[in-house]
C-alpha cells in the first residue's frame, strides 16, 4: 500500500503500529503515520521541524529523537496525534548516524568517536559517556551488551559498561563507571594501545609506569 505521495521521506522508523517519518530537508516535518490497518492508513499528526536538515529518527519509550549534523531534537510521542518538542542537545562534531537502547542515545560523532546520551529525562538530556574510537566514526549499533562501531579503520566492537552503571537519577558529583582495558598487545611493543571509559567529558591524565616506579 503506498501512502499519499506528499509523504516522501528520506528517514523513517517503525514502531509499534507507528511509521515515524522525517519529511523534507530545509523544512522538515516530523509525520506519525497509524499503520494498524495497512487498508487505511491515517495521518495522526504532523508538526514542522525548523531545524535545518534532518538525517535521522529513532523512538526510544515515548521519546522520538530527531538528528541534524550538530543537534539532537526531542519530542514527546506519548499521544502520538500531539507530539511535543520537550528537549534538544548540542554536539561540537559532525553527528553521522544515532541509535537508541533503552535510557541511553548513542551518537557516531566523527573525531570524537562515539557520544553516549543518557535520555531518560528528555528535558534534561545528560553525557552519559564517550569513546574516543580509532578513526573517524560513522556508524553504531547497540545490542547484546556490546556497542559497534564502523569508522575509517575498521569495525571496532566494545563492551557497553553504561549498562552496569546506575541510572542518572542515581547518579551524584563524582562521575562514575571508570574502564581501564587492558594494554594491547601485552606484553608492549613499540606502540602499545591503552583504551579507557570516562562517563563524562573532561581532562585526562594516564601514566606510564615501570617496575621500578
Amino acid at each position: 500500500h503506498n501512502l499519499f505521495d506528499e509523504l516522501y521521506g528520506h528517514t523513517i522508523k517503525l514502531v509499534d503500529n507507528y511509521l515515524y517519518i522525517v519529511r523534507g530537508y530545509e523544512n522538515c516535518e516530523l509525520i506519525i503515520v497509524d499503520i494498524t490497518d495497512i487498508n487505511d492508513l491515517r495521518i495522526v499528526s504532523r508538526i514542522d521541524t525548523p531545524y535545518g536538515i534532518i538525517q535521522f529518527v529513532v523512538v526510544s519509550g515515548d521519546c522520538a529523537v530527531l538528528s541534524s549534523n550538530n543537534h539532537i531534537y526531542c519530542f514527546d510521542v506519548s499521544d502520538p496525534e500531539n507530539p511535543e518538542h520537550i528537549g534538544g542537545w548540542h554536539s561540537d562534531d559532525e553527528i553521522n548516524n544515532i541509535t537508541a537502547s533503552d535510557e541511553f542515545l548513542y551518537l557516531a560523532a566523527g573525531e570524537t568517536g562515539i557520544i553516549a546520551l543518557d535520555i531518560s529525562d528528555p528535558e534534561d538530556i545528560q553525557t552519559a559517556g564517550f569513546y574516543n574510537t580509532d578513526g573517524f566514526a560513522r556508524d553504531v549499533l547497540v545490542g547484546r551488551n556490546l556497542i559497534i562501531v564502523a569508522d575509517d579503520t575498521n569495525v571496532g566492537i566494545y563492551e557497553n559498561t553504561l549498562l552496569d552503571t546506575p541510572s542518572h537519577s542515581n547518579q551524584g558529583d563524582y562521575p562514575e563507571g571508570f574502564v581501564l582495558y587492558p594494554a594491547f598487545p601485552n606484553p608492549f611493543n613499540s606502540t602499545p594501545t591503552i583504551s579507557f571509559f570516562h562517563p563524562t567529558f573532561s581532562p585526562v591524565k594516564v601514566s606510564v609506569y615501570n617496575t621500578h616506579g
